[in-house]
């Protein structure tokens, strides 16, 4: 009976070792593992576009056109505003034909004349304010010292304090009156830089105010239909021949500007098709339409950013199942072209 006793117990603490040894799941390992199938992707994935691909990079640019200013004088009015549709002819822009001189024009326009100035003026105004501040606070401060050291000097005649006590007060009233000396300097001389630039400031208006507007006014229409994309003058402005108020675009006729390596001469041929994937991550199916004859400077928005390459061959690309690309127009995409060899077998 006593063996079948042990044998029962023995039994039992079989049953419950095995209980307590299920196998756990190791986490780490599998962490481990799905880390380096993801760098393994990866690189299959470089491998696969470095072996098959040429890849370059781009812009969605488009038809462009500028509404520019015929005549000098001020802006009277601006027709349209930022995302409107225009068409050939309309009346965008008035502006008011100035009369005078040119070079009361170039003074009156030149914004690091009239505004830097005027800026100047506010700025030494809020110094000149605190100025003062500082002055009567010193004032008041080198007042109470001299009190304080007549005080002293009776109070060392009767023997109350000592002269250590008294030279210290007098060290005290020293550089309290030097500070308010420097703080008066500096008073003056910003009073006189006011005065300077008061004066400059009323030979630049009355250069401005000599700026008459003429009878006639100039009407400046728009060279073809299109959206307005940028209004670069406001209603007042002044502006001078030739400077650009409004920027015009035809969304209907976008296009890719790609950039693509020296290298790449062989691969990069009219009528290719090319895959374009924007900066949100979706892809379409280009044309390259047009290849320009001379490699061109790398532009300094991709300087360092697809490559070391100085020199990059250009090519416009066109969608192969739309009219036009419909997108944010000025983003940035990347193009993938097969290598040569791969349109040979092919």
């Amino acid at each position: 009976m006593r063996s079948k006793r042990l044998r029962k117990r023995g039994q039992a603490f079989t049953r419950a070792g095995d209980s307590g040894s299920e196998k756990k799941i190791q986490w780490g390992k599998i962490g481990y593992l799905c880390f380096l199938a993801g760098v393994g992707l990866k690189v299959l994935i470089w491998a696969y576009r470095a072996l098959l691909f040429v890849d370059g990079a781009g812009f969605l640019e488009t038809e462009t056109f500028f509404v520019e200013a015929r005549h000098a004088g001020a802006i009277a009015s601006i027709n349209c505003s930022i995302n409107d549709s225009v068409m050939t002819g309309f009346p965008a822009v008035v502006v008011d034909r100035a009369s005078g001189t040119n070079t009361n024009l170039t003074t009156a326009t030149n914004g690091n004349s009239y505004y830097a100035n005027e800026r100047r003026i506010i700025e030494t105004e809020g110094q000149l304010a605190l100025l003062q501040k500082k002055v009567e606070r010193d004032t008041k401060r080198v007042n109470l010292l001299r009190a304080e050291e007549r005080r002293s000097r009776h109070l060392l005649e009767i023997k109350s304090i000592t002269r250590a006590e008294l030279r210290n007060l007098q060290r005290e009233l020293e550089s309290a009156e030097f500070s308010l000396a420097a703080q008066e300097v500096e008073q003056r001389q910003a009073s006189r830089r006011l005065r300077s630039y008061r004066q400059h400031q009323g030979s630049l208006r009355s250069a401005y105010v000599s700026l008459q507007p003429d009878t006639r006014k100039s009407v400046l229409l728009v060279p073809k239909s299109g959206y307005v994309s940028a209004i670069y003058k406001d209603k007042g402005e002044v502006v001078t021949v030739g400077e650009s108020i409004l920027k015009i675009v035809n969304k209907r006729k976008n296009y890719i500007k790609a950039y693509f390596a020296g290298d790449a001469e062989h691969s990069v041929c009219e009528g290719d098709e090319a895959q374009v994937i924007f900066e949100n991550g979706d892809t379409e199916t280009g044309v390259i339409r047009k290849i320009y004859p001379t490699a061109y400077p790398q532009p300094i928005e991709i300087r360092h950013k697809f490559g070391k390459v100085q020199r990059f061959i250009i090519a416009e690309i066109l969608p192969k199942n739309a009219q036009a690309w419909d997108r944010i127009l000025e983003t940035q995409v990347k193009v993938l072209l097969k290598k040569r060899w791969l349109k040979e077998i092919l």
